[in-house]
């Protein structure tokens, strides 16, 4: 046998050994330690991992230098979705994110946040489920959305729901 922690030879020994060959692939999760990139490479090749074309482990360590630059190549890698036009307010890129991520509230979805005391209802059509494709996208008797331009703070957008709610002639939300 090769090199072998003790704990994991002792079990190997308690263990019958089937009549086929096993082989133990060791892939290292510290691939930042000395002496262990070279292992992990030979590990990535091993189970053919590698990709040609990308820069091994010591360029792109040698790229990010800096704090901040760590931690940008990690915030700009989990982006899904470009970021917000910078002539938009800060209100606007709110909205504008929420609608990305499909994360308006809607009626269900404050039903799942506030359970027991909102009902999922669309009150424009009845649907058991008002969710965010429904009242954009499916809902039959939707009406025009009110204008997002020109809000100052939150109280004009609760004053906009308001006179939208007016208009269709239902409650923000149905409550029990």
């Amino acid at each position: 046998m090769r090199r072998i922690h003790a704990p994991a030879h002792h079990i190997l020994q308690l263990v019958s050994l089937p009549k086929r060959i096993i082989t133990i692939l060791w892939v290292p999760a510290h691939c930042g330690h000395p002496g262990n990139t070279d292992v992990c490479e030979q590990a990535c090749a091993l189970v053919n991992r590698a990709v040609d074309g990308l820069p091994s482990f010591r360029s792109a360590r040698e790229c990010l230098l800096t704090y901040q630059e760590i931690t940008l190549h990690y915030r700009n890698s989990r982006m899904i979705y470009p970021p917000a036009h910078k002539s938009m307010s800060r209100t606007e890129q709110i909205v504008w994110r929420q609608l990305q991520m499909a994360a308006l509230i809607s009626p269900f979805l404050n039903s799942q946040i506030h359970k027991g005391d909102v009902l999922p209802l669309c009150c424009l059509c009845s649907s058991p489920r008002a969710d965010f494709n429904h009242i954009y996208r499916n809902c039959l008797n939707k009406a025009e959305p009110p204008p997002l331009r020109g809000l100052s703070d939150r109280r004009d957008g609760r004053l906009l729901r308001a006179a939208h709610d007016r208009k269709t002639n239902c409650g923000s939300y149905a409550r029990r």
